[in-house]
């Protein structure tokens, strides 16, 4: 039981490095954009995996700041990321 209750601390403290990390990635890499600390909260909230996050915050971390292609590449990852979070949702309803 205690081992249980381990385990899950240990995800929710990483789900919250990689959101911290999304969130300095977003407003480095894309300054200037929507894509700011209060877009990546209201993001995450639609985002249960944290692998998810994960394949969104290397796209960043191997991008160049202002880069045109990873800025669409950005767009649409968190666009499909987004719909499938509501269509699961949505199944649950």
């Amino acid at each position: 039981m205690r081992k249980v209750k381990e385990e899950k601390e240990n995800l929710l403290k990483r789900r919250k490095e990689i959101i911290k990390e999304l969130t300095a990635q977003c407003t480095d890499k894309l300054a200037g954009t929507k894509f700011d600390r209060f877009f990546v909260e209201e993001f995450v909230k639609k985002i249960k995996g944290i692998e998810e996050l994960e394949e969104i915050v290397n796209l960043l971390k191997n991008s160049e700041k202002g880069d045109q292609e990873t800025f669409e590449r950005f767009e649409t990852l968190i666009s499909s990321k987004g719909s499938k979070a509501e269509q699961e949702r949505d199944k649950l309803r």
